[in-house]
């Protein structure tokens, strides 16, 4: 009996990036749109409202004075966030306006996040019309929605969190091998929001389930375990039990 034929994996190319990079600045656009009005509004003055956005924190800390908005609590638990600053700073002295700068900078953010959506449906849809649904039905849906007009670590999270999903897609099939990318992945994703990294250790798993034997596993939930205790979510144990995996995976 012969083996069933397995379908080639889809490859990116320049077909797939120039649409999805068209898609980008289209969501992009559609938030500024509706993100300029919202701009002089009492959405950037206020702190945690709908569970946790505190959007007037990033009217200084990214276009103003970084001191009073963000302290060391706030850094320890989303350090790049002062990798964002730059930018917001440089886009401030082009529209000569912090609301305006920091709206267009969370656009940008959702623009990206629903480019990397295209790229992940290009992973396993062959038709275009397909790709396009699925990715417009992610650009709609409530989250991305929010994010694009709420200034937040949360929307540079969203699109760390498609971009690691991107590079799993990619890695199906293929032999073990630690990659750089997949700990610049694991790095952004920390650095934005620390309990993020979970999707990298979980996606590791998943990627190492079939690939180790039972005693490397017992070992890896043993060494985890140990530096975690009861709280998995403790920031030593998502780094350390992340490495391992990724070393085994």
């Amino acid at each position: 009996m012969n083996p069933v034929p397995q379908p080639a994996e889809h490859q990116l190319s320049l077909r797939d990036y120039l649409p999805a990079a068209l898609f980008g600045i289209a969501i992009t656009a559609f938030h500024i749109l509706h993100g300029r009005k919202l701009a002089a509004s009492v959405l950037l003055e206020s702190y945690n409202w709908v569970f946790d956005l505190d959007s007037a924190r990033f009217v200084g800390g990214w276009c103003g004075d970084l001191a009073g908005n963000m302290g060391p609590a706030f850094l320890a638990r989303h350090a790049l966030s002062l990798a964002t600053r730059p930018f917001c700073l440089g886009l401030t002295t082009i529209v000569d306006d912090p609301r305006q700068a920091l709206m267009l900078l969370t656009a940008l953010c959702a623009g990206c996040a629903a480019a990397i959506a295209y790229l992940l449906a290009c992973r396993f849809c062959a038709a275009f019309v397909d790709r396009f649904i699925l990715a417009c039905a992610f650009a709609v849906s409530a989250q991305p929605l929010m994010l694009g007009v709420t200034p937040e670590t949360y929307g540079f999270a969203l699109a760390g969190n498609g971009l690691h999903l991107l590079l799993i897609a990619g890695y199906l099939g293929t032999a073990p091998k630690l990659r750089a990318s997949v700990i610049v992945s694991f790095a952004l994703n920390a650095g934005f929001t620390v309990t993020n990294a979970i999707l990298n250790v979980v996606s590791s798993i998943v990627l190492a389930w079939n690939r180790m034997p039972s005693v490397c596993w017992a070992a890896a939930f043993a060494i985890f375990y140990q530096f975690g205790g009861k709280d998995i979510l403790r920031t030593r144990a998502i780094f350390i039990g992340g490495a391992i995996l990724f070393v085994l995976s």
